[in-house]
């Protein structure tokens, strides 16, 4: 395909033509999988919830705001609710497990933030710990 043929091609006639060149390269097994947006179809997969609307298993999130607006004081504490099992502010909990929440902040400022869930109810503590090699905490 030309420069010129290129430029003036249509979105399906450019991914006709790489299928094209795929199947004459006869590379069987491609490194990078694609998928056509029409072959997409409108079933949505199911997402395994952590905290109902929030936070999903195998998914990321960026949580933005201002210096002081909260977000790591929040997300520390979505990670004792995730390894509770507990519901967060009036989204449900559905899947329990370990968490790993890389304090990548003052020392300080994380054992300040961190200090009140040790007065958390017995039936909810979970061990605290602290890596040594890395400024991260752990909850087991």
């Amino acid at each position: 395909m030309t420069l010129d043929e290129f430029n003036s091609a249509s979105t399906a006639q450019l991914d006709a033509e790489v299928i094209r060149m795929d199947r004459r390269a006869k590379l069987g097994d491609l490194r990078f999988k694609y998928e056509l947006l029409d072959d997409l179809g409108n079933d949505l997969p199911n997402k395994r919830w952590l905290i109902k609307n929030i936070v999903a298993m195998g998914e990321t999130s960026a949580w933005i705001a201002p210096p002081g607006g909260l977000k790591s004081a929040l997300l520390a504490e979505l990670s004792f609710n995730v390894a509770a099992q507990l519901d967060w502010h009036g989204y449900k909990a559905k899947i329990s497990g370990p968490v790993v929440y890389f304090a990548l902040e003052r020392t300080d400022l994380v054992k300040r933030r961190l200090r009140p869930t040790s007065y958390a109810p017995v039936s909810q503590k979970r061990t605290f710990r602290r890596s040594r090699s890395c400024p991260a905490w752990w909850i087991s």
